[in-house]
């Protein structure tokens, strides 16, 4: 099974309250929630809210550090369940005002060299532990460039 994951990364953790507000957000997009479990155009996702590690912690994103993170997974290689994932994850990332980690560096998902080097430092950092960070505005362009209007 192949699957993908993206984190959301926030300035403020994510409390009982915010937790019951990501869940009733994404049960208004889902066509399916079950617990922590969601489909999306027919694609199937999970949520979950991840204590982060230290090194996580210490990534200063805009002035600020991390601390709360909501991971939101999908579990087919299909374009269509990364574009929603993508169109979610950007979604959230700016209603928490966050940014969003990529499991992995940028280029090993788009070799796209507009989406790679927009905003430059500004929209994405890339950390220690091996992942880059973009701000919502890159995840907005990539989409747009894939001429997916999601979001």
């Amino acid at each position: 099974m192949s699957y993908y994951s993206v984190t959301v990364l926030t300035p403020s953790p994510f409390l009982a309250p915010d937790r019951a507000r990501v869940a009733d957000l994404i049960g208004h997009w889902a066509l399916q929630l079950d617990e922590h479990k969601f489909s999306m155009g027919g694609q199937p996702f999970d949520f979950e809210f991840p204590d982060l590690e230290e090194d996580e912690r210490r990534v200063s994103l805009m002035g600020w550090s991390p601390l709360g993170a909501l991971r939101l997974t999908t579990y087919t290689g299909a374009k269509v369940s990364h574009i929603l994932l993508g169109a979610l994850a950007c979604k959230l990332a700016q209603t928490y005002e966050g940014w969003i980690a990529l499991d992995g560096h940028l280029e090993s998902v788009t070799s796209v060299p507009a989406v790679l080097t927009f905003e430059g430092v500004a929209g994405r950092i890339r950390t220690s532990y091996g992942v880059d960070v973009i701000s919502p505005s890159v995840m907005t362009y990539w989409l747009g460039y894939e001429d997916f209007r999601l979001v």
